[in-house]
Order: structure tokens, then C-alpha cells, then sequence
């Protein structure tokens, strides 16, 4: 007598994203962000993931995986495309792509690009409540706004109406003080 044994092979489910990965904010060259995968990723039917990454750009960020951590690290000011391709035991994989935005940290606050063609962008580092003044290179106000900005929600000021040349850009903080940087308009 023989015996009969059945089995049922099951599909594969590839991996999914369980969270989309926004914008990631460096403050600071040399300092990183770390991204737990399993906060981001699962798969369906539990088999083990492994994650491979692409920057765009391998001047600004650096990238590195280890035990379900991806961890990204400024290497310079500037903006760098991240891809993170997860693949299970089985070759199926789902793919995500997010910014890293890299800063100086030793400057108070970022204005960019620079030079402007017609809109010049400020941010800073933390959530901050600020005036807000653009002024030319002789001392005459082009705009000036109570704001609340910070490296996700930047200011936009419109300078397509502005003669080339170098502007200023004035925050004033409710404390009183203020910082200042120069910009050049084309």
C-alpha cells in the first residue's frame, strides 16, 4: 500500500507599503535619519525582506541598511531621490521613492535656490514664527509677511516682478532678533 500525500501551493503576495515615506529633513552635514522598514513595509505571507537602496545624488546622502534600518546621512547641503526596492524570499518585490532635504546646520535659516530666476524659498530648520522681509540691495522693501515656516513648509515669494540684482532676505523672530541672508535675482 502506497501512500498519497496532497499539497496546495500557495501564490506569492509581494511585499506592500503599509506607510508612504514623505520627505526626510538632514539638519546638519554629517547627522542622519533612520527609517525602521517594518514601519513602512510588510509582507503577507511573513517571509523575511531584504531592502536595497539608490540615491540619486551620492555627494548629498549616504545611504546604508542593517537590520531593518535604513539610515540616510548628509553628506552636503542640497536634495537627493532616494528608491528603496524591498524583495522577499520568493524575488517579488514593491519599490518607493522619497526626497532627502540635506541643510547646513550652522546657518540659521536657508534661502533657495540662489541664484533666483522667479521664486526664491525660505525655510527653517524647526517650525518658527517669524516676519519675514525681502529687501534690495539699496534698502527698498520688495515684500514683507508674518509667517509660520520650517523646513517642510517653506515660505515662496514670487520674484518674477523683480529687476535682476542682489536682495536681502530679513527674518525678524518675535524675541526681536533677526538673521539675515543675501540672494541674487537673474
Amino acid at each position: 500500500m502506497s501512500a498519497c500525500v496532497q499539497y496546495t501551493i500557495l501564490p506569492n503576495n509581494a511585499p506592500e507599503v503599509t506607510h508612504e515615506i514623505g520627505t526626510q529633513y538632514i539638519n546638519g552635514i554629517g547627522s542622519s535619519v533612520t527609517l525602521n522598514t517594518a514601519d513602512y513595509f510588510t509582507d503577507k505571507d511573513g517571509e523575511a525582506l531584504t531592502v536595497l537602496g539608490s540615491v540619486s545624488d551620492r555627494n548629498i546622502v549616504s545611504y546604508s541598511y542593517a537590520e531593518g534600518v535604513v539610515t540616510l546621512t548628509g553628506l552636503a547641503a542640497g536634495n537627493a531621490d532616494v528608491k528603496l526596492t524591498v524583495t522577499d524570499a520568493r524575488g517579488a518585490n514593491v519599490s518607493v521613492q522619497f526626497t532627502v532635504q540635506v541643510r547646513a546646520a550652522d546657518r540659521s535659516f536657508d534661502v533657495y535656490p540662489n541664484p533666483v530666476i522667479s521664486t526664491v524659498n525660505v525655510r527653517t530648520p524647526e517650525q518658527t514664527s517669524c516676519n519675514v522681509t525681502v529687501r534690495t540691495a539699496s534698502g527698498s522693501e520688495v515684500c514683507s509677511e508674518d509667517v509660520t515656516i520650517s523646513m517642510a513648509s517653506p515660505l515662496s515669494i514670487d520674484m518674477s516682478h523683480c529687476a535682476p540684482g542682489q536682495y536681502v532676505v530679513i527674518l525678524t523672530y518675535p524675541d526681536g532678533q533677526t538673521a539675515k541672508s543675501s540672494f541674487v535675482k537673474l
